[in-house]
């Protein structure tokens, strides 16, 4: 199973350099998401993309009472109903 970090990664990664996929993972993330990579977010969950300018830069903030790394392994493998990017 990908951990988180090395999804984040290679989405990151994909979104840089494949006009296609970042215009898809804007558009409809969840969907993405499930096609690319088999992940499945629960329907609770929100997922929103932010894109940095070179006049803008995003800073996310982790939840109080931040979700261990076995709690997100569990996210990612759809057993869980919280995610932290």
């Amino acid at each position: 199973m990908i951990s988180l970090n090395e999804l984040r990664n290679e989405i990151i990664e994909r979104a840089t350099t494949d006009a296609e996929f970042r215009q898809r993972l804007v558009a409809d993330p969840r969907s993405l998401l499930g096609t690319e990579f088999g992940v499945q977010l629960p329907d609770e969950f929100e997922l929103r993309i932010h894109e940095d300018t070179f006049e803008l830069a995003n800073v996310v903030l982790p939840p109080m009472g931040r979700l261990g790394d076995d709690e997100l392994e569990a996210v990612v493998g759809g057993a869980g109903d919280h995610i932290v990017w």
